[in-house]
């Protein structure tokens, strides 16, 4: 349960951080949001 949460977590991190750099870019967030 410990792992999945982590895992979870770092993914969640990852994404946002992605996001975030995707922004002032603007062409990835439109690739990683669904």
């Amino acid at each position: 349960m410990g792992k999945a949460l982590m895992i979870i977590g770092l993914m969640v991190t990852a994404l946002g951080g992605l996001m975030m750099l995707g922004l002032p870019l603007g062409r990835l967030p439109g690739d990683l949001v669904f």
